[in-house]
């Protein structure tokens, strides 16, 4: 849920974008990334390690170097020009965080920790 937005008036939010951008210059895994690609928005966001570790640039959203405003605005322009691009990199957001949940990402956390202590 996005801070100060009922789950209702979130949904909505999504429901009525068709492109979600992200333009930041560091993120761990981002909330509202993850929010965006499981309502199958199309997802335009800087290439940090956070938004990295969800898109692959061309096939589930488009990044960008961060800072690098022309290359954001050209990932823009090939969203809104076309449409089958778009949803079809919505598409597969979505697709791609189908399954994902707290407990599974809690699990997967643990599994890591536990093979770096014992190694």
């Amino acid at each position: 849920m996005i801070p100060g937005f009922a789950a209702a008036e979130e949904e909505e939010l999504l429901a009525q974008a068709h492109i979600f951008v992200l333009p930041s210059l560091f993120e761990g895994q981002p909330l509202s990334l993850l929010q965006a690609m499981a309502s199958g928005r199309c997802c335009v966001t800087s290439d940090g390690c956070g938004q990295r570790d969800l898109i692959t640039d061309g096939r589930n959203g488009l990044l960008f170097r961060p800072g690098h405003v022309t290359a954001c605005v050209d990932a823009l322009r090939r969203c809104v020009s076309d449409a089958e691009l778009r949803v079809a990199l919505g598409r597969a957001a979505q697709a791609s965080v189908t399954g994902r949940t707290w407990e599974r990402a809690a699990g997967q956390a643990l599994d890591l920790i536990t093979r770096v202590a014992t190694s």
